[in-house]
């Protein structure tokens, strides 16, 4: 996890429910991040089998929320 004042960003596991997708449970990796100030958000899901824990982290730690100049 990534925390500042205003901005947080995490790895997380997205889950999808059987029922919401063709009757088959499925994991992926994810990443959510929000900056507080702002009040948005986003979220990015990957493939857990295209994506190492290495590569999600370096991707997760790339990301900054702030306003365009």
């Amino acid at each position: 996890m990534n925390k500042t004042g205003t901005r947080v960003t995490a790895v997380t596991e997205v889950y999808w429910s059987a029922t919401v997708n063709d009757g088959k449970e499925k994991r992926n990796k994810g990443i959510v991040s929000y900056n507080k100030d702002m009040l948005v958000y986003v979220a990015f899901e990957f493939d857990q089998d295209r994506i190492t824990d290495e590569q999600l982290e370096s991707v997760a730690k790339s990301i900054e929320i702030k306003r365009w100049k």
